[in-house]
Parts: structure tokens; sequence; C-alpha cells
């Protein structure tokens, strides 16, 4: 034998769409120069043979070649070559269970095979409770973060599917991060509007602390941090702030935005906590939120850094949406940009890149207007500005409450929303206003669905697979992409 296959896997205990790094090196054994496929310069090589050891399949997995040939190269006596590459980009194990893997390798001028000796590779599966979709820029991007908490980990714990919104695209890989409660409600970071950042950091609240952990390509995940809480209802404002990487540190910091309720006065209390790259936690400044707990609650970071939390709060007339600036020194009154005698359902909000917010209010208004659902678009510059862009009446069935309603919105303003009835039974409110049942299998599925956009504001579904991870699908119900590719 003279050339030698040596292959080996990152990690060989993945989860479902998990995609670890792969060596492959090639080794001349023998005494004469041999011609073999440099799998960096061959995307063919190497193939993949794939046995399901509880199936009995197996199967030779090959990505196509080079468009003018094979691409043979001379390796000398003793000498190597090695390459690395992503597990799923050279094959599929998008099903839980055990496998064996091992790399083929064809040389002498492809009239024989090599084929490393096999690695077991055990996937495990992820069934999501919660979903959030946040672009890894402070506006649209083409890559996406979704973040999920795996109810079939022992214990649970976070994970961080990253897509591609792309036409072709699809979940990339999947990464693994802390143990967190089942309950937990997981409160993504992403960075300051005209930035990027492949890391970001999540954070939820549990047993009166604050707990967080950092996603970082380069240096992976840091260990939980935890901060103790006033001893009140605390609520996590989305998103975090992925704040830029110091000089010192090689992790980028992270601020949070806490909603406290306040037992000695009429309201709550806005608390900001921020977060060094070793993931020190400090509190900063706090000032007083009057009125109700929040119905819903966004923050934002302008390009200018400016940092402004958009929220809905009930009144005794019916809904008021209000804006605020983060907790200074000085304590700034929360200005009131509308109120109606509605009910709220739901919001969403996205910025744009030149600071302007467009908004979306999903409400149910109340008599004589025999509870229609409406939903109100708005939009907020960066002087404060606001204006109500349009009120929209949603085709919802009369007297059929609104159980449950994720409203999103793109970078153009354009709305997409989710609306769920009493029986759980999902209808899509595209972007045109057309209200349509969600496709098969989502109408009815009672696992996290959200929606993400493609440049020029196109949705598509993201929604959780039991045992299998996520999937994008258009709104028609057609898979954008075989996922894990």
């Amino acid at each position: 034998m003279t050339l030698a296959v040596h292959f080996a896997v990152q990690s060989t205990r993945i989860l479902v769409q998990e995609n670890p790094q792969c060596r492959v090196v090639l080794e001349n054994k023998g005494r004469a120069p041999i011609r073999v496929l440099h799998p960096m310069t061959n995307p063919s090589m190497p193939m993949m043979r794939v046995l399901d050891l509880r199936r009995g399949t197996e199967t030779v997995a090959k990505r196509p070649g080079n468009f003018a040939g094979d691409r043979y190269q001379t390796l000398p006596p003793g000498q190597k070559l090695e390459c690395e590459f992503p597990l799923l980009s050279k094959c599929a194990l998008h099903e839980p269970g055990e496998y064996e893997v091992s790399a083929v390798l064809r040389w002498d001028d492809g009239k024989a095979e090599r084929e490393s000796e096999p690695v077991r590779v055990t996937v495990l599966p992820v069934t999501a409770r919660g979903l959030d979709v946040l672009p890894v820029a402070g506006a649209w991007s083409a890559v996406q973060h979704a973040y999920v908490v795996n109810v079939d980990g022992e214990p649970p714990h976070l994970v961080r599917h990253t897509l591609s919104v792309l036409p072709g695209g699809g979940v990339l890989e999947a990464r693994v991060g802390a143990a967190v409660p089942l309950r937990a409600r997981v409160v993504p970071s992403r960075p300051a509007n005209g930035a990027m950042s492949h890391a970001s950091w999540a954070a939820w609240i549990d047993g009166g602390e604050l707990c967080g952990v950092s996603f970082d390509p380069t240096h992976g995940p840091l260990e939980t941090r935890r901060f103790a809480l006033p001893p009140v209802e605390c609520v996590l404002v989305a998103p975090l702030l992925t704040g830029p990487v110091s000089e010192s540190l090689d992790r980028p910091a992270c601020a949070c935005l806490v909603w406290l309720d306040d037992p000695r006065e009429s309201g709550g209390r806005l608390l900001v906590l921020d977060v060094d790259g070793r993931g020190k936690v400090g509190a900063g400044p706090h000032a007083p939120l009057p009125g109700r707990r929040p119905v819903w609650m966004e923050s934002q970071v302008l390009s200018t850094s400016a940092r402004r939390m958009t929220f809905a709060q009930v009144t005794d007339a019916g809904l008021a949406l209000r804006a605020t600036s983060w907790p200074k020194s000085r304590a700034e009154a929360p200005k009131t940009l509308g109120e109606w005698p509605v009910t709220f359902l739901g919001g969403g909000c996205a910025l744009a890149s030149d600071d302007v917010l467009h908004g979306a209010t999903l409400v149910q208004t109340r008599p004589p207007d025999e509870h229609a659902v409406h939903l109100l678009r708005w939009t907020l510059d960066a002087q404060g500005a606001w204006a109500e862009v349009a009120r929209d009446v949603v085709d919802w069935p009369y007297a059929v409450p609104v159980e449950r309603a994720r409203v999103r919105v793109s970078v153009e303003g354009r709305v997409c929303a989710l609306l769920a009835d009493p029986e759980g039974r999902w209808s899509v409110l595209d972007t045109e206003g057309a209200l349509h049942p969600a496709p098969v299998p989502y109408g009815t599925t009672t696992l996290p669905l959200d929606v993400a956009f493609r440049k020029g504001g196109d949705p598509i579904l993201v929604a959780a697979r039991k045992e299998h991870g996520l999937v994008l699908a258009e709104l028609d119900g057609r898979p954008v992409a075989a996922h894990g590719h």
C-alpha cells in the first residue's frame, strides 16, 4: 500500500445540523511518486462512505467535481497533503442516529481508490422550544442566527443555528451552547446598526439571576456567567447589544436592558447591565418607567450608537406606543408616539440602514368596531419623529380570538405576521396584506415558527421540526433548500 488516507472529525458526538471540521491527510508511504487528487483543488474529493448502524444502509456521497475534469498532482515519497472541510459539505447526516463515516480518495490517475479507517459519529436530536431569528448585522444580512432551547438535550441546552436566507440557502450549521432551564426565555444579541458580528451573546433569567453565555466562532463558547438581580419581577428587553471587541479582550462585550417591577412606585424601572469580553457583569444606570408592565418591548442601537427602546403599554384608554432612551445619568421621560382604543395582539420593528425604524403593531379594535383586527404600520426616525404610515384591516374571521401572533418587519418596512386561532391553526399575513392558512405541515404545528426576510423584504418561514432542528420554507411550504448545506 503506497497511499494511506487518514481521516478525523473534530467532534464525533454532534447535534443534528452541527457541522464539525474534518481533516483528511494523504500520505505517500511508497518509494516512488504517486498521482493523487488533492481535495483542496478537487471538490469531488474526498468521497464519503456513510454506514447507518441502526438501519444497516450504506451510501457513498460524492460532490460535483471541476467543470474541466479532475486535477491530479504528484505526491513524492514520504510526503503528505492535508485538507480540512466541514462535515456536512461532503455528506448528509441529517437524521439522529449512529454512523460510521470514512473518506475515499481516488489516485493513480483514477485507476485506484483508497479508503480511510471509519470514524464513528453519533448524531443527537434537536427539538426546539422557543425560536428567535436575528441577522448577524445591525440591519439586514444574508446570514442570520436562530436561537432555540433543545428539549431533547439532557439537560436541555441552548442551540444557535446559522442560516443563509439567500436563494438556495438553508441551515448552515448548529452550535451547542450552555445548559438552560426548559422554560427559559432566551434573549440573543445583535450589533449596532451598521456593524456586523458573527460572535454573539444570549441571556436568560433563572432563579433571580441573569445568566449569559457567549457564542464565538473563533474562541468557542464561554462558560455561563451569572449576576444576581433585585428580588422583583425582571424581564429582559430583546435584543441584547453585541458590543465591539476591545484591544485587550478577544470577545465582544454585551449590554443588556432589563425591565424591573418597582413595588414602591406605580410602574417599573429600566436597568442597564454591562458585560465585558470576559463575561464580568456590572450594573449600569437605571431610570423609572411609569405605567404598567409593557406588553411589548424592543431595543435598538442606531449607527450613531444612540440606544433606544420602543414599547407598548396598556392604558385606561386602550394602548399606547412609546419610546425612550436607555437610562443615562439623567432620567428621560418616555415619549408617547400614538394611542388608540384597541387591544394589543403583537408587535415588531426593524431598523433600516438610515436609522429609520419601521414598525408594525397588530391590534384588535373595541366595540362598536366589532372586534376587527387591524395592522398599524409606523415609522420612527433618528430624530424621534414618528408617523403612522397605514392602518390595514386584516381579514380575520369574525368573533374568532387571535390566540397568538408573531409580527415581523423587514428593513424596507414590509410586514409578515403569523396568527394562530384557539385551535392552534396558523395563518400567514403576507407582505401584500393577504391572509391565508399556513402551508402543510406548518399550519397546525405545535413547534416554534418564525419569519425571516430576504433582501428586498421577501419573507420565508423558519420552522422547527421534531428531532430534526430547523428548516427554511417558502410561504407556500416549498423548502428553500435541503437543510445542512
